[in-house]
């Protein structure tokens, strides 16, 4: 049986790994907003360089070969 103050520092450290968990997806999430907004806007290239580009990344992204 597991003592209290085991389960207390067992819940602490469960309870650290899920915040840093939820950073990483958050911060993650974020940079890649970032490039897709960027590739979007990037008024050097046409309108359709952009989706073109823009599907790229994402294609790469998720692991898909063309």
């Amino acid at each position: 049986m597991k003592s209290s103050t085991e389960k207390k520092l067992r819940e602490a450290f469960n309870e650290g790994f899920e915040a840093t968990r939820r950073t990483g997806l958050l911060q993650g999430a974020v940079a890649i907003s970032k490039v897709v907004l960027d590739k979007a806007n990037d008024t050097s290239k046409t309108p359709e360089e952009r989706l073109a580009d823009i599907v790229q990344f994402c294609e790469v992204s998720l692991g898909n070969k063309k």
